[in-house]
């Protein structure tokens, strides 16, 4: 099933309102499980791990 596009601009934009830096990433083709394989998740993973170490 594919969440609507303003189902994500809603999530996030709840997620910005208790103070977490949310973007949404969208990795096509890919399966629910397919995308924690993609280069974009380990990305993310990378930006996080960066950012915490400030």
């Amino acid at each position: 099933m594919k969440l609507h596009h303003n189902n994500y601009l809603y999530a996030i934009k709840k997620l910005k309102k208790n103070n977490i830096n949310a973007t949404f990433i969208g990795v096509e083709g890919e399966t629910h499980n397919g995308v924690a394989r993609s280069p974009q998740f380990y990305n993310a993973i990378n930006e996080i791990l960066k950012a915490s170490k400030k």
